[in-house]
């Protein structure tokens, strides 16, 4: 975890590139795309066993900070169709269902191996790369089992009772 980061891989005056649902999108001093994104409480410790992870599975974390109030993450763009787009433009054999599902499952463990709980799996949470490899994404609403959870998270209808 960095305490007080000055994110030194964006531009101090970066230029957003789209305001997106799940947070900014901009373009660092390398000329990659990166996600930033604001959460209203602490959740240092869920990015730093995300970042530890190091998995190709879910987005790289670059950069945390918590400032008091509220935790900033900064990440890795994963550009790619999600799970839900590539169901409705590919004809899916049963041998693609195998390896999507090998690969959910092996994301789904290390998370659970490393004691994080997602809460939010569905198609629009899965994305596949240009490579063809599955990355799961959105971690807004995850959490670490010791953590204090006092509301509802997760998506109606995806999240378990």
């Amino acid at each position: 975890m960095t305490e007080n980061t000055d994110f030194s891989n964006i531009p101090e005056n970066h230029k957003t590139c789209s305001d997106l649902s799940f947070g900014k999108l901009v373009r660092g001093y390398d000329h990659k795309l990166y996600v930033i994104k604001e959460f209203p409480r602490d959740k240092t410790g869920l990015f730093t066993a995300l970042k530890n992870l190091q998995s190709p599975h879910y987005p790289k974390i670059h950069e945390i900070n918590f400032d008091g109030s509220k935790t900033t993450v900064v990440m890795e763009y994963v550009e790619g169709k999600t799970l839900l787009t590539y169901l409705k433009d590919n004809k899916v054999s049963v041998k693609d269902v195998e390896c999507i599902f090998e690969q959910l499952l092996d994301a789904i463990e290390q998370l659970h191996n490393a004691g994080i709980v997602h809460k939010d799996i569905k198609p629009a949470n899965i994305v596949f790369t240009e490579a063809g490899k599955l990355k799961l994404i959105d971690f807004g609403t995850s959490y670490l089992p010791d953590a204090d959870l006092t509301e509802y998270i997760g998506t109606v209808g995806y999240a378990a009772p």
